[in-house]
Protein backbone atom coordinates (compact mmCIF):
# COMPACT_ATOMS: atom_id res chain seq x y z
CA UNK A 1 0.00 0.00 0.00
CA UNK A 2 1.60 3.35 -0.92
CA UNK A 3 2.25 5.74 2.12
CA UNK A 4 0.04 8.20 2.93
CA UNK A 5 1.53 11.90 2.82
CA UNK A 6 1.35 14.35 5.53
CA UNK A 7 -0.37 17.99 5.60
CA UNK A 8 3.11 18.94 5.88
CA UNK A 9 4.61 17.12 2.48
CA UNK A 10 0.99 18.51 0.77
CA UNK A 11 2.40 22.37 2.01
CA UNK A 12 5.70 21.71 0.38
CA UNK A 13 4.91 20.13 -2.85
CA UNK A 14 2.85 23.16 -3.34
CA UNK A 15 5.60 25.50 -2.35
CA UNK A 16 7.67 23.67 -4.31
CA UNK A 17 5.28 24.17 -7.54
CA UNK A 18 4.73 27.73 -7.18
CA UNK A 19 8.31 28.36 -6.82
CA UNK A 20 9.19 26.56 -9.95
CA UNK A 21 6.66 28.36 -11.77
CA UNK A 22 7.43 31.49 -10.21
CA UNK A 23 10.61 31.55 -9.06
CA UNK A 24 9.67 33.48 -6.02
CA UNK A 25 10.76 33.56 -2.90
CA UNK A 26 8.68 31.64 -0.80
CA UNK A 27 9.28 29.52 2.72
CA UNK A 28 7.65 27.96 5.73
CA UNK A 29 6.98 29.94 8.56
CA UNK A 30 5.75 27.22 10.63
CA UNK A 31 4.12 23.96 9.22
CA UNK A 32 2.49 22.93 13.20
CA UNK A 33 -0.58 22.26 13.05
CA UNK A 34 -2.50 25.10 15.03
CA UNK A 35 -5.09 25.00 17.35
CA UNK A 36 -7.53 25.78 14.98
CA UNK A 37 -7.33 23.82 12.32
CA UNK A 38 -7.46 23.96 9.06
CA UNK A 39 -5.13 26.74 9.43
CA UNK A 40 -1.94 24.57 9.69
CA UNK A 41 0.89 27.24 9.97
CA UNK A 42 2.39 30.23 7.97
CA UNK A 43 3.98 30.58 4.78
CA UNK A 44 5.81 33.79 3.87
CA UNK A 45 6.04 34.99 -0.10
CA UNK A 46 8.06 37.49 -1.39
CA UNK A 47 7.52 39.14 2.02
CA UNK A 48 4.10 39.15 2.37
CA UNK A 49 2.91 36.80 5.14
CA UNK A 50 -0.48 34.24 5.03
CA UNK A 51 -2.16 31.95 6.84
CA UNK A 52 -2.79 28.39 5.17
CA UNK A 53 -5.89 27.10 5.09
CA UNK A 54 -5.39 23.27 4.36
CA UNK A 55 -7.88 21.43 2.32
CA UNK A 56 -6.47 18.07 0.55
CA UNK A 57 -8.92 18.13 -1.87
CA UNK A 58 -11.20 20.72 -3.57
CA UNK A 59 -14.58 19.69 -5.91
CA UNK A 60 -17.28 21.10 -7.62
CA UNK A 61 -19.34 19.35 -4.78
CA UNK A 62 -17.61 21.28 -1.84
CA UNK A 63 -16.69 24.01 -3.28
CA UNK A 64 -19.73 25.88 -1.43
CA UNK A 65 -18.88 24.72 1.91
CA UNK A 66 -14.99 25.67 1.77
CA UNK A 67 -16.09 29.26 0.84
CA UNK A 68 -18.53 29.24 3.25
CA UNK A 69 -15.43 28.21 5.95
CA UNK A 70 -12.87 30.77 4.80
CA UNK A 71 -15.46 33.15 5.09
CA UNK A 72 -15.87 32.22 8.57
CA UNK A 73 -12.19 33.21 9.43
CA UNK A 74 -10.51 36.02 11.02
CA UNK A 75 -10.12 39.29 8.29
CA UNK A 76 -7.48 39.57 9.38
CA UNK A 77 -5.93 35.55 8.96
CA UNK A 78 -5.22 37.03 5.09
CA UNK A 79 -5.54 33.07 4.10
CA UNK A 80 -4.01 31.08 1.21
CA UNK A 81 -5.99 27.91 0.54
CA UNK A 82 -3.36 24.99 -0.18
CA UNK A 83 -4.50 22.12 -2.10
CA UNK A 84 -4.43 18.67 -4.08
CA UNK A 85 -4.82 20.02 -7.90
CA UNK A 86 -7.32 22.15 -9.30
CA UNK A 87 -8.71 22.10 -12.57
CA UNK A 88 -9.06 25.72 -14.56
CA UNK A 89 -12.91 25.95 -13.74
CA UNK A 90 -12.05 25.51 -9.70
CA UNK A 91 -9.52 27.80 -10.12
CA UNK A 92 -11.53 30.36 -11.68
CA UNK A 93 -14.19 29.85 -9.18
CA UNK A 94 -11.90 31.02 -6.98
CA UNK A 95 -10.62 33.45 -8.15
CA UNK A 96 -13.85 35.02 -8.44
CA UNK A 97 -14.40 34.42 -5.13
CA UNK A 98 -11.17 36.40 -4.53
CA UNK A 99 -9.79 33.16 -2.89
CA UNK A 100 -5.98 32.85 -2.94
CA UNK A 101 -4.47 29.80 -3.17
CA UNK A 102 -1.54 27.30 -4.68
CA UNK A 103 -1.83 23.67 -5.72
CA UNK A 104 0.61 20.85 -5.99
CA UNK A 105 0.59 21.77 -9.84
CA UNK A 106 1.99 25.34 -9.67
CA UNK A 107 -1.69 26.38 -10.37
CA UNK A 108 -2.22 29.74 -8.18
CA UNK A 109 -3.77 33.08 -7.40
CA UNK A 110 -2.19 35.89 -4.86
CA UNK A 111 -3.39 39.04 -5.10
CA UNK A 112 -1.06 41.15 -2.46
CA UNK A 113 -0.42 44.40 -4.35
CA UNK A 114 1.80 45.59 -5.88
CA UNK A 115 2.36 41.17 -6.29
CA UNK A 116 -0.41 39.83 -8.45
CA UNK A 117 0.10 35.88 -9.81
CA UNK A 118 -2.59 33.79 -11.32
CA UNK A 119 -1.81 30.14 -13.07
CA UNK A 120 -4.35 27.85 -14.35
CA UNK A 121 -4.04 24.76 -16.40
CA UNK A 122 -1.28 22.96 -15.11
CA UNK A 123 -1.33 19.17 -14.96
CA UNK A 124 -0.91 17.09 -11.62
CA UNK A 125 2.60 15.27 -12.33
CA UNK A 126 2.48 13.01 -9.28
CA UNK A 127 -0.14 10.13 -8.27
CA UNK A 128 -2.99 10.94 -6.19
CA UNK A 129 -4.13 10.88 -3.38
CA UNK A 130 -1.75 12.72 -1.41
CA UNK A 131 -4.22 12.97 1.85
CA UNK A 132 -6.90 10.82 1.62
CA UNK A 133 -10.66 10.99 3.04
CA UNK A 134 -10.90 7.34 4.39
CA UNK A 135 -14.02 5.72 4.98
CA UNK A 136 -14.90 7.77 7.38
CA UNK A 137 -16.11 10.39 4.90
CA UNK A 138 -17.76 7.89 2.15
CA UNK A 139 -21.32 6.86 2.47
CA UNK A 140 -21.67 4.48 5.91
CA UNK A 141 -19.23 6.59 7.33
CA UNK A 142 -21.01 9.79 6.76
CA UNK A 143 -24.18 8.35 8.23
CA UNK A 144 -22.25 7.64 11.09
CA UNK A 145 -20.70 10.72 12.01
CA UNK A 146 -24.39 11.94 11.70
CA UNK A 147 -25.32 9.50 14.19
CA UNK A 148 -22.36 10.74 16.88
CA UNK A 149 -22.77 14.24 15.96
CA UNK A 150 -26.56 14.17 17.22
CA UNK A 151 -25.63 11.71 20.15
CA UNK A 152 -22.04 11.75 20.96
CA UNK A 153 -22.35 9.35 23.73
CA UNK A 154 -23.07 6.82 21.26
CA UNK A 155 -19.60 6.91 20.28
CA UNK A 156 -18.63 5.29 23.33
CA UNK A 157 -21.59 1.85 22.84
CA UNK A 158 -21.28 -1.36 21.14
CA UNK A 159 -20.57 -1.54 17.22
CA UNK A 160 -24.19 -2.97 17.31
CA UNK A 161 -25.75 -0.13 18.87
CA UNK A 162 -24.01 1.85 16.55
CA UNK A 163 -24.86 0.35 13.60
CA UNK A 164 -28.53 0.50 14.42
CA UNK A 165 -28.51 3.76 15.42
CA UNK A 166 -26.74 4.94 12.32
CA UNK A 167 -28.44 2.30 9.95
CA UNK A 168 -25.15 1.10 8.55
CA UNK A 169 -23.50 -2.72 8.30
CA UNK A 170 -22.36 -3.92 11.53
CA UNK A 171 -18.99 -4.97 9.78
CA UNK A 172 -18.55 -1.03 8.75
CA UNK A 173 -18.38 0.05 11.80
CA UNK A 174 -15.33 -0.96 13.19
CA UNK A 175 -12.86 0.58 9.69
CA UNK A 176 -15.32 3.66 10.23
CA UNK A 177 -14.07 4.12 13.91
CA UNK A 178 -10.78 3.51 12.97
CA UNK A 179 -10.34 5.76 10.49
CA UNK A 180 -11.66 8.75 12.94
CA UNK A 181 -9.85 7.64 15.54
CA UNK A 182 -6.56 8.08 13.03
CA UNK A 183 -8.19 11.49 12.07
CA UNK A 184 -8.30 13.13 14.98
CA UNK A 185 -11.78 12.57 15.99
CA UNK A 186 -12.23 9.80 18.42
CA UNK A 187 -9.98 9.37 21.59
CA UNK A 188 -10.15 5.90 23.53
CA UNK A 189 -8.53 5.54 26.83
CA UNK A 190 -9.07 2.71 29.51
CA UNK A 191 -11.19 1.11 26.49
CA UNK A 192 -13.63 4.21 26.20
CA UNK A 193 -14.03 6.00 22.86
CA UNK A 194 -14.64 9.60 23.58
CA UNK A 195 -15.98 12.15 20.33
CA UNK A 196 -13.05 14.97 20.30
CA UNK A 197 -12.54 17.96 17.82
CA UNK A 198 -16.80 17.70 17.38
CA UNK A 199 -16.59 21.21 15.36
CA UNK A 200 -14.11 20.24 13.05
CA UNK A 201 -15.93 17.17 12.22
CA UNK A 202 -18.72 18.75 12.11
CA UNK A 203 -17.44 21.10 9.36
CA UNK A 204 -16.04 17.86 7.30
CA UNK A 205 -19.42 16.59 7.24
CA UNK A 206 -20.96 19.65 5.94
CA UNK A 207 -18.11 19.54 2.77
CA UNK A 208 -19.45 15.59 1.70
CA UNK A 209 -22.67 15.55 2.79
CA UNK A 210 -23.78 15.75 -1.13
CA UNK A 211 -22.43 12.34 -1.04
CA UNK A 212 -25.28 11.16 1.21
CA UNK A 213 -27.63 13.29 0.17
CA UNK A 214 -27.48 12.28 -3.84
CA UNK A 215 -28.23 8.55 -2.52
CA UNK A 216 -30.96 9.79 -0.76
CA UNK A 217 -33.21 12.30 -3.27
CA UNK A 218 -35.91 10.95 -4.48
CA UNK A 219 -36.94 13.60 -6.73
CA UNK A 220 -37.11 17.24 -7.58
CA UNK A 221 -40.25 19.15 -8.29
CA UNK A 222 -42.31 21.91 -8.08
CA UNK A 223 -45.25 23.95 -7.80
CA UNK A 224 -47.66 26.96 -9.34
CA UNK A 225 -47.92 28.06 -5.26
CA UNK A 226 -44.94 29.50 -3.76
CA UNK A 227 -46.32 28.89 -0.84
CA UNK A 228 -47.95 25.10 -1.05
CA UNK A 229 -46.05 24.27 2.07
CA UNK A 230 -48.05 26.21 4.65
CA UNK A 231 -51.36 24.40 5.05
CA UNK A 232 -49.31 20.87 4.42
CA UNK A 233 -49.22 18.39 7.73
CA UNK A 234 -46.55 16.08 7.44
CA UNK A 235 -46.95 13.95 10.28
CA UNK A 236 -49.14 11.06 8.30
CA UNK A 237 -46.24 11.17 5.95
CA UNK A 238 -43.73 10.90 8.74
CA UNK A 239 -42.11 13.47 7.08
CA UNK A 240 -39.66 16.32 8.09
CA UNK A 241 -39.50 19.80 6.65
CA UNK A 242 -35.79 20.34 5.15
CA UNK A 243 -33.76 23.37 3.60
CA UNK A 244 -35.18 26.95 3.38
CA UNK A 245 -38.41 25.68 4.95
CA UNK A 246 -37.18 24.52 7.72
CA UNK A 247 -34.76 26.98 8.14
CA UNK A 248 -37.44 29.73 8.11
CA UNK A 249 -39.03 27.37 11.25
CA UNK A 250 -35.88 27.01 12.87
CA UNK A 251 -34.68 31.08 12.74
CA UNK A 252 -37.88 32.73 11.87
CA UNK A 253 -35.43 34.91 9.81
CA UNK A 254 -35.79 33.54 5.94
CA UNK A 255 -38.32 33.45 3.82
CA UNK A 256 -38.34 30.14 2.26
CA UNK A 257 -38.63 29.83 -1.63
CA UNK A 258 -37.28 26.67 -2.01
CA UNK A 259 -37.87 23.58 -0.35
CA UNK A 260 -37.30 19.92 1.02
CA UNK A 261 -39.18 17.00 2.47
CA UNK A 262 -37.65 13.78 4.12
CA UNK A 263 -40.18 11.60 3.98
CA UNK A 264 -40.49 7.73 3.41
CA UNK A 265 -40.65 6.53 -0.37
CA UNK A 266 -43.33 4.06 0.21
CA UNK A 267 -45.52 7.56 1.05
CA UNK A 268 -44.49 9.38 -2.04
CA UNK A 269 -46.74 9.16 -4.53
CA UNK A 270 -49.59 9.73 -2.14
CA UNK A 271 -47.71 12.93 -0.65
CA UNK A 272 -47.24 14.25 -4.09
CA UNK A 273 -50.89 13.70 -4.95
CA UNK A 274 -52.09 15.45 -1.99
CA UNK A 275 -49.67 18.59 -2.68
CA UNK A 276 -50.05 18.67 -6.27
CA UNK A 277 -46.44 18.69 -6.89
CA UNK A 278 -45.30 18.28 -10.66
CA UNK A 279 -41.89 17.20 -11.90
CA UNK A 280 -39.12 19.83 -12.52
CA UNK A 281 -37.48 20.49 -15.68
CA UNK A 282 -33.84 21.14 -15.48
CA UNK A 283 -33.86 24.34 -17.44
CA UNK A 284 -36.64 25.08 -15.53
CA UNK A 285 -34.01 27.08 -13.31
CA UNK A 286 -36.64 30.36 -12.02
CA UNK A 287 -39.46 27.92 -10.34
CA UNK A 288 -39.65 26.50 -7.19
CA UNK A 289 -37.73 23.91 -6.42
CA UNK A 290 -39.02 21.12 -3.78
CA UNK A 291 -36.51 18.19 -3.12
CA UNK A 292 -38.36 15.06 -1.78
CA UNK A 293 -35.63 12.81 0.18
CA UNK A 294 -35.48 9.53 1.91
CA UNK A 295 -34.41 10.04 5.56
CA UNK A 296 -31.22 8.75 6.64
CA UNK A 297 -31.46 8.78 10.15
CA UNK A 298 -34.09 7.48 12.59
CA UNK A 299 -36.82 9.67 12.23
CA UNK A 300 -38.48 8.40 15.28
CA UNK A 301 -35.89 9.67 17.64
CA UNK A 302 -36.09 13.47 16.48
CA UNK A 303 -37.62 15.42 20.00
CA UNK A 304 -38.94 18.40 17.82
CA UNK A 305 -41.94 20.50 18.19
CA UNK A 306 -42.64 21.05 14.70
CA UNK A 307 -41.45 18.16 12.43
CA UNK A 308 -37.99 19.47 11.42
CA UNK A 309 -35.31 17.52 10.35
CA UNK A 310 -31.68 17.84 12.69
CA UNK A 311 -30.73 21.69 12.71
CA UNK A 312 -26.81 20.00 11.43
CA UNK A 313 -28.88 18.95 8.08
CA UNK A 314 -30.46 22.08 7.32
CA UNK A 315 -27.36 24.21 8.05
CA UNK A 316 -26.04 21.70 5.37
CA UNK A 317 -28.65 22.69 3.03
CA UNK A 318 -28.29 25.90 3.58
CA UNK A 319 -24.30 26.15 3.04
CA UNK A 320 -24.88 24.07 -0.16
CA UNK A 321 -27.45 26.21 -1.89
CA UNK A 322 -25.27 28.97 -3.46
CA UNK A 323 -28.08 31.23 -2.21
CA UNK A 324 -26.13 34.06 -0.41
CA UNK A 325 -29.61 34.74 1.36
CA UNK A 326 -29.39 30.90 2.53
CA UNK A 327 -25.42 31.40 4.29
CA UNK A 328 -26.40 34.56 6.08
CA UNK A 329 -29.24 32.09 7.79
CA UNK A 330 -26.88 29.65 7.99
CA UNK A 331 -24.71 31.52 10.24
CA UNK A 332 -27.84 32.40 12.70
CA UNK A 333 -28.73 28.46 12.49
CA UNK A 334 -25.49 27.79 13.62
CA UNK A 335 -25.01 30.26 16.47
CA UNK A 336 -28.51 29.16 18.01
CA UNK A 337 -29.18 25.48 16.86
CA UNK A 338 -25.07 24.07 16.55
CA UNK A 339 -22.16 26.38 18.32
Amino acid sequence: MKKLESAHTLIEKAIEAFSQQTAMNIKIESSAVLDEPPICGCVIIEGHEFNVFLKPTITSQNMNAVLYELTQLNSQANPLLVTRYLNPNLANRLREASVQFMDTAGNSFIHQPPLHIFIKGNKETTSPPLIRNGRAFQYSGLKVIFAFLQNPYLVGESYRDIAEQAQVALGSVGWILSDLTEQGFIQTSTNKRTLVNKAQLQQRWVEHYPVLKQKHLLGVFTTDNSHWWNKVELEPYQGRWGGEIAAQLYTDYLQAKDGIVYLSPKKLGEFIKATRLKKRKDNDIDSVRIELIEPFWTVDTLKTEKPLAPALLVYADLIHSKDARNLDTAKRLYEKWLN
